[in-house]
């Protein structure tokens, strides 16, 4: 029953919570979004866990897929999960921070402590972030991965072992039992318009503590992207595609 004894039309949630969204918000949400329907990464009743290390990618991603939901037929849940190691800063610092942003959007932040990191990890924290989807009861892990984080992989592994090593839009991996469907939605994007977003839109973000061969590695790979010929994102989308056929004038 409303006001006045009057009787209002039901309206699902999706309708009710349909609110304005930036021009940049939108970009990045329908990027993302075409993405994540053409390599199934969600679907109707997922269950997602968003990794979020505190940079403005993984802060764009939440943003993008959360004003997503009442635009898309479908229903799923995101499930924010930090892990702390002070990657992007004091935990003190970073964590209140990603729950406030969590709040406004209506989630509840999820955070777990950084274990032992082998060397055969396919992404940060993959045991950790594993075993906690499935405790979690999460089908699916959403991570922040942009166009030249994939281009990185290809570029290092090139240059420091001569092999070819890409970051797939979606993989499976099993864990315990639990299976979890991994999906990139922002491979295509650069991180530039991330970053742009997470400003207009107040997100909080935190610079990375780049590792050291990967500091050295960056700039060579933009300068190698933006030097004459074909565009930045050419070039960029070329490596993250990692051909069997990538020859040696790739490198510097």
């Amino acid at each position: 029953m409303g006001r006045l004894g009057l009787v209002l039309p039901h309206r699902p949630a999706r309708e009710r919570v349909m609110a304005h969204i930036s021009d940049k918000v939108f970009f990045v949400m329908k990027r993302a979004g075409k993405a994540a329907f053409d390599h199934a990464m969600l679907w109707d009743g997922a269950r997602a866990l968003v990794a979020l290390s505190g940079g403005a990618g993984s802060m764009a991603l939440l943003k993008a897929m959360h004003a997503r939901m009442p635009r898309t037929p479908i229903q799923y849940q995101l499930v924010p999960l930090h892990v702390i190691d002070g990657s992007h800063g004091p935990e003190y610092v970073v964590v209140p921070a990603l729950e406030a942003d969590c709040a406004t959007m209506g989630l509840h932040l999820q955070t777990i402590e950084a274990g032992p990191r082998p060397d055969t990890e396919s992404f940060p924290h993959e045991g950790v972030i594993l075993e906690a989807a499935k405790r979690m009861d999460c089908q699916t892990l959403l991570l922040g991965d942009d166009l030249t984080d994939a281009a990185l992989a290809v570029w290092a592994g090139m240059v420091k072992r001569r092999t070819l090593s890409a970051k797939h839009w979606a993989e499976t991996f099993e864990s315990d039992g639990h299976s979890v469907l991994v999906g990139r939605p922002m491979l295509d994007l650069l991180p530039e318009p991330l970053l742009e977003m997470a400003e207009i839109e107040s997100l909080s973000h935190f610079p990375r503590v780049i590792p050291r061969q990967d500091e050295e590695l960056l700039p060579l790979l933009r300068q190698y992207a933006q030097s004459k010929g074909s565009s930045e994102v050419e070039k960029l989308r070329n490596l993250r595609q990692a051909p069997a056929n990538v020859k040696d004038e790739y490198l510097v």
